[in-house]
């Protein structure tokens, strides 16, 4: 359709002499070093949108993470949260037997980011469609989309809906073994002294979880996780995660406990 209404990338240099429109494409070209990457993250962090889609495609890795740690002092933990990062620096450079799987990669990450977006930003019914529409390719399935619009069901006063997706997910589930230990342990089907342990990079996002279970059961040591999670190192998303639910039990915006 036709571009109808202003849309504010957060730059007011841009807004006044280059308006942008709700559906616009724009293209940034200019030489190397002049500042594409500086512009775009300034936009990322001021656009009016509640949802920012980065794909980084063909970048350099030191531009990926450059991008995940902006500098940019507005760009807080919520700001980085709400933007979701869909990055395959090898995508432009790879055979062309190799694309569809770095597409693949590129799609899954892109779901479970976007579902990741809705949720911290306390959109819990957003976050259940989100995690609705996320169909990946088993070698790049993720536990993450159904975890969250799981406790997000919970705080939506669903727990009936919430157990039924919990099992069913878990049943139909296909894909890494250490996603398939967050679903099971999240239904309740492991324990402590079940002989088993997780990744070291799972092991955050496994403390995160475990703290939502917890607070949804109203337990008093929730916060003791969320905490380890918070300060675990190199926690990435899951720490940030950790710390915007320690804030929400802080403020006015406690999320609602409901046992599953």
């Amino acid at each position: 359709g036709r571009v109808t209404e202003p849309f504010d990338l957060g730059v007011r240099a841009v807004n006044a002499l280059l308006t942008a429109g709700r559906g616009q494409r724009i293209a940034i070209i200019t030489g190397s070093g002049v500042g594409k990457s500086v512009l775009m993250g300034q936009m990322i962090a001021g656009a009016e949108a509640d949802i920012v889609v980065t794909g980084l495609i063909g970048e350099r890795g030191r531009e990926v993470s450059d991008r995940e740690e902006c500098g940019d002092e507005r760009r807080n933990d919520y700001a980085r949260a709400r933007a979701a990062y869909a990055a395959a620096s090898q995508f432009a450079a790879a055979a062309p037997e190799d694309l569809a799987e770095h597409a693949s990669s590129l799609a899954a990450r892109t779901c479970v980011g976007i579902t990741w977006a809705w949720f911290l930003d306390g959109r819990f019914a957003e976050t259940v469609d989100a995690a609705r529409q996320c169909h990946p390719d088993p070698k790049w399935a993720s536990a993450d989309p159904i975890l969250l619009a799981y406790y997000s069901l919970i705080r939506l006063g669903r727990p009936a809906d919430a157990r039924s997706l919990l099992t069913g997910q878990r049943e139909a589930f296909v894909g890494p073994p250490s996603e398939q230990l967050l679903l099971l342990e999240a239904d309740g089907r492991l324990t402590a002294g079940d002989g088993w342990s997780w990744r070291e990079d799972v092991d955050v996002r496994a403390r995160f979880f475990d703290g939502l279970r917890m607070t949804a059961a109203g337990d008093a040591s929730a916060r003791d996780r969320l905490d380890a999670a918070a300060h675990a190192r190199n926690g990435g998303l899951s720490a940030v995660a950790a710390r915007i639910e320690l804030d929400r039990l802080d403020g006015d915006g406690a999320p609602a406990s409901s046992p599953p």
